[in-house]
C-alpha cells in the first residue's frame, strides 16, 4: 500500500544510524549511573519532566509521585511477569 501512494501521507521512514563506538559507550555509561542511583535510593525521585508530563502525561505519574505501591491496581505489571 505504500509504494501504491495510498499511505505515504501517514507512513513515513527515518533512518537512525547507529552511534559511533564511542558514543554508544558513553550511553551505556549514564545508564549504568543512572540504574546505579535508582538500585541505591531510599526516597522517591522527583518527578522527570521529560517523561511524566511530556509529550503526554503517564497515567502512572500520580501513583509514582505520591508513594503508592505499584500494583495491578494502578496499571503496574511486574517485569517478570510480562511476555508469560
Amino acid at each position: 500500500m505504500y509504494s501504491d501512494g495510498v499511505l505515504q501521507d501517514v507512513c513515513f521512514n527515518v533512518e537512525i544510524p547507529v552511534p559511533e563506538k564511542a558514543a554508544r559507550q558513553m550511553i551505556i555509561d549514564l545508564a549504568a549511573r543512572k540504574l546505579d542511583e535508582i538500585y541505591e535510593a531510599n526516597i522517591l525521585p522527583d518527578p522527570n519532566l521529560s517523561t511524566c508530563f511530556w509529550p503526554t502525561p503517564c497515567i502512572h505519574k500520580t501513583h509514582c509521585h505520591t508513594g503508592a505501591v505499584p500494583s495491578g491496581k494502578y496499571g503496574f505489571v511486574r517485569v517478570d511477569q510480562i511476555g508469560s
